[in-house]
């Protein structure tokens, strides 16, 4: 399995534990849009993938996970026998990051910015005090 393309945020960490104090609608709410936000190098590593590296879709399950540290990582997935690491070829996580993941993050670097901003101006639109 390829390793995570990872978008770091100053003080995504903080907005995710405050998250934690609010209904879970708001929570989940919250989180699907920061997905949202590195969806484009998702779909961009994707398609890298298909173009540069194997035409099989199978091995192209690419997703998008939120974690609690502060992160946000874009990252293949991969299913069944080829989890078993006595199956997994070491230079194969190399060549996915090389052909895919890192020219897609870079590519998207503005956009995933941008959507950054939109996600942040939302919120302090829908929450703000006072």
């Amino acid at each position: 399995m390829a390793g995570p393309t990872t978008i770091r945020v100053d003080g995504l960490r903080e907005l995710l534990r405050v998250t934690d104090q609010l209904p879970k609608t708001v929570k989940r709410e919250v989180r699907n849009e920061l997905r949202r936000v590195a969806e484009p190098v998702r779909a961009d590593a994707q398609a890298l993938f298909l173009a540069r590296v194997s035409a099989d879709p199978k091995k192209t399950r690419y997703g998008v996970s939120v974690r609690k540290v502060g992160t946000i990582s874009v990252e293949q997935r991969v299913k069944g026998k080829d989890r078993n690491p006595a199956r997994r070829r070491p230079k194969f996580t190399d060549l996915v990051w090389d052909r895919s993941l890192e020219p897609a993050a870079d590519r998207n670097q503005a956009q995933v910015v941008a959507g950054f901003n939109r996600v942040l101006d939302t919120l302090e639109r829908k929450w703000r005090v006072g």
